[in-house]
């Protein structure tokens, strides 16, 4: 709101949203994406050449002030190499004659080193909040947008160092293990990219093997390719939204006890009713998406 009075001045009024804030962050690329680490949880960034990076138990390591520090490549915990947004990046390797930046994160007592391609600039950017929908991804506390225009994402540390604990070890020192028994597969029936990766990595992460449908009219389709344990669908896609896929999934007598969720943004009682009358057994809201209750609904189904 603007308020000017001759000869006297103008009043400019700006009304900010609560979901905003300030953060000092560091910007940083990795693969050509820029990402921001909280300067609190900092501790410093140093050149690391292959010569100091030891293997220990499977997992990479440096000594710094006599005390061993695991490392990491940022892109490899953010898992962005299997993501197909990403699939032309390639997976970076610690091989190299070069050194490489890395950034020392402390969290408590913990520490952990991260290498990226470069530092940018340590600045105060303004955050925003995530949408309720991304707000419980892991590894990311919330977004800016740079000078450039590009969105960067803004890490989580303490993520970062529970992920990086999660990471499997070296496969060269991996002991020998038994065959695993056989994963539950999912069939994911979702247009939207963003959502369709956070679900993946979800149902990856709780042990399930995931085969992806862009539209519900792919996802009939490949119903039929392999067994699968569950389907999980939007509702509101091209060529067939997830009503008309479930309604045509169940005129099938050998999916009469596959378990059906549809997770949409579709609210009302009316579109549960459609949901329910076409056969699915579980409906999850995407404005409420909470991804406890999506687990549960599916290793209660499967």
């Amino acid at each position: 709101q603007i308020d000017s009075i001759a000869g006297q001045g103008c009043t400019f009024r700006l009304q900010l949203s609560t979901a905003l804030s300030t953060a000092n962050v560091l910007l940083v690329e990795t693969q050509g994406i820029p990402l921001a680490l909280p300067i609190d949880f900092l501790q410093m960034s140093l050149l690391v050449s292959p010569e100091q990076i030891v293997t220990e138990d499977g997992q990479d390591t440096i000594v710094i002030d006599n005390r061993t520090i695991p490392v990491a490549n940022l892109i490899d915990v953010l898992e962005l190499p299997d993501s197909p947004i990403y699939s032309w990046v390639a997976r970076p390797s610690r091989m190299n004659s070069d050194r490489r930046p890395c950034i020392l994160l402390k969290v408590g007592n913990e520490q952990a080193g991260f290498f990226v391609d470069q530092l940018i600039d340590q600045r105060e950017v303004v955050s925003k909040a995530l949408s309720p929908l991304l707000k419980r991804v892991r590894n990311v506390t919330g977004a800016t947008i740079l000078g450039t225009g590009d969105i960067c994402m803004i890490l989580s540390p303490p993520d970062l160092l529970k992920s990086l604990q999660r990471q499997p070890l070296s496969e060269t020192l991996t002991p020998a293990q038994s065959a695993p028994s056989r994963q539950p597969v999912i069939l994911l029936v979702e247009d939207s990219p963003p959502v369709r990766i956070q679900e993946k990595r979800l149902f990856e992460g709780a042990g399930y093997e995931v085969v992806i449908a862009t539209n519900g009219l792919e996802g009939y389709s490949t119903l039929s390719t392999r067994k699968f344990d569950a389907v999980v669908s939007d509702v509101e896609m091209p060529y067939l939204d997830g009503f008309s896929l479930v309604a045509k999934i169940r005129q099938l007598s050998e999916y009469d006890d596959l378990p059906i969720i549809l997770v949409t943004t579709l609210d009302s009682d009316e579109d549960r009713k459609r949901g329910a009358d076409a056969g699915a057994n579980a409906y999850i809201l995407k404005g409420r998406f909470n991804q406890e209750a999506l687990l549960e609904a599916l290793e209660r189904l499967v």
